[in-house]
């Protein structure tokens, strides 16, 4: 039970960069920034400062130790401390103080577009004590030059609630690069005329690992489509690498706004009836599809994100 316990409380310290005011209570050391993100040259190197603040009224111990957050396979296994060097691992902090401590980056040249660590400063436990919060922070480092930025919608789901007018989505982004990216991302509902109908805001912060992908959810309420064929156009901008994208899918409404499909290519069996822009309808519309029995039940994971990271 108490490695359990120490487990969800180890991730619950990632968090807190999310929501530092909330966790602050509960954390005995604070760090600033919480995400430090570094391009350099060949053979350049960088420094900079992490502020550590001892929230409590006693005197603390605090180790700092960096861990890789993900690993590229085209970079070879480079030990953290041949480009990253930390100016103390295990210091002390007086009552209500801070320690600045000085951080030294040099990538080795064969490496290739991003490096990325997880540095947790941990406060020493007390005799006997069973909670501990370690606060952990990112660091991403590119080698300018080796850089590939490869981000796109891989799927895109959208249906209506049952129980009210409002339409949920999700989109899914697959990273085949070598960096992270971090996708601000609207999705606007257009008619066959190309009017915006509706659009939706969704949540930005959690990033794009390479190689992994990545779904945010969203929501439009008060909100349902009449039968017929409409646009559901993905915009947005990778806001860590300035890099703009767009994705059109094509849906289906039925009687009473049901969803009765998506796709990222039009349907060639639909055509629009000239009509009112405010009430496109297609001429015919696919019968709604019963599901099918299955025989396997599917299970939800649940994962806390690492927003702002």
């Amino acid at each position: 039970m108490k490695k359990w316990l120490v487990l969800l409380l180890v991730l619950a310290g990632s968090l807190i960069s999310a929501k530092a005011g909330y966790c602050e209570q509960f954390a005995t050391v604070m760090v600033d920034p919480v995400t430090v993100s570094i391009a350099l040259a060949k053979g350049e190197t960088k420094m900079g400062v992490y502020t550590v603040t001892n929230n409590t009224d006693e005197k603390i111990q605090v180790t700092a130790e960096p861990r890789y957050w993900f690993m590229l396979d085209e970079s070879p296994d480079f030990p953290i401390k041949s480009w990253l060097v930390l100016e103390s691992t295990e210091f002390e902090i007086e009552p209500r103080a801070k320690k600045e401590v000085t951080y030294t980056v040099k990538l080795p040249e064969a490496a290739q577009g991003e490096l990325a660590v997880m540095i947790a400063f941990r406060p020493k436990p007390k005799e006997g004590q069973a909670i501990n919060v370690v606060f952990s922070v990112s660091l991403y480092a590119t080698l300018i030059g080796t850089e590939k930025v490869e981000c796109d919608v891989s799927a895109f789901k959208i249906w209506k609630f049952e129980d009210r007018d409002a339409l949920g989505m999700k989109v899914a982004f697959k990273n085949t690069g070598n960096i992270h990216v971090k996708p601000m991302t609207e999705v606007y509902v257009r008619n066959m005329f190309d009017e915006a109908l509706q659009k939706a805001q969704l949540p930005f912060g959690v990033p794009v690992y390479p190689g992994k992908t990545q779904e945010y959810d969203g929501a439009i309420y008060g909100f349902k489509l009449k039968p017929g064929l409409y646009k559901a156009v993905i915009v947005g901008e990778y806001a860590n690498v300035g890099q703009k994208f767009e994705k059109t899918v094509y849906v289906v409404a039925g009687k009473g706004g049901k969803i009765l499909s998506s796709s990222f290519t039009k349907p060639e069996d639909l055509q629009v009836e000239p009509g009112s822009k405010e009430d496109a309808v297609p001429a015919k519309v696919p019968q709604e599809e019963k599901p099918k029995a299955s025989g396997t039940a599917q299970g939800r994971t649940m994962t806390i994100p690492h927003k702002q990271r």
